[in-house]
């Protein structure tokens, strides 16, 4: 995922977060979360887990407020399917 130079510097003065889905590649699991920087979460997920890591989506939001307000609706959305709390 390449950003222009200054995206990181930008988008943490204005208060951005990301919402974003990463997948495992071997099953259908998807880890819902909210990030400031999404390139170090997702890195800190990797050597993390034993199985490869992929970001599927992910979405700038404006603050944290409303990414975790759009996080909880689609962890409710998806309950039933949730595994170990994700």
């Amino acid at each position: 995922m390449k950003r222009p130079r200054g995206f990181a510097k930008f988008v943490g003065g204005q208060g951005f977060h990301c919402l974003y889905l990463a997948a495992a590649e071997d099953s259908a699991s998807v880890k819902i979360g909210v990030a400031a920087d999404v390139r170090d979460r997702l890195s800190t997920l990797r050597s993390a887990n034993s199985v490869k890591l992929r970001l599927h989506r992910h979405w700038w939001l404006a603050g944290r407020p409303v990414s975790e307000r759009i996080k909880k609706s689609f962890t409710e959305t998806y309950e039933p399917r949730r595994i170990r709390g994700d």
